[in-house]
Parts: C-alpha cells; structure tokens; sequence
C-alpha cells in the first residue's frame, strides 16, 4: 500500500503516472487517458504487478472528501 497527494492538475494520457520498484526491476502504470485531479477529491487505484508489466486498474474510485 501507498499513498502520495497529486496537485490539482490534468495529466495527459500516455504520462508514467505510478512506477513500482520489485526487486531489481521499475514497472510503470501510464495513464490511458487524461485524468484530471481535481481539489477536494480522493482517488483510489489498485493495481496488479504482473511479471512484465502493471495490468490496467483493477479497481479506481474518486470520492470527496
């Protein structure tokens, strides 16, 4: 688990938005759309690390706060 607080901002699609560190090797999760990040909202991604690669969301929310 991991958090971190995202300016407001839209953030163009095809942007390295997530890197995970597995041992020796970064996986990236690029975004595949503009995503917007507006004030007073929480987002919530879970993703699945695969051997090669970070799978699509496998569940996002966006709640405010």
């Amino acid at each position: 688990t991991a958090s971190a607080i995202i300016v407001p901002q839209t953030i163009e699609k095809g942007t390295k938005f997530i890197k995970i560190t597995r041992g020796s090797k970064d996986f990236f999760y690029t975004l595949p759309d503009d995503m917007s990040y507006l004030p007073g909202h929480s987002y919530h991604y879970r993703l699945k690390v695969e051997d090669s690669n970070i799978e699509s969301p496998v569940e996002g929310e966006e709640t405010e706060w």
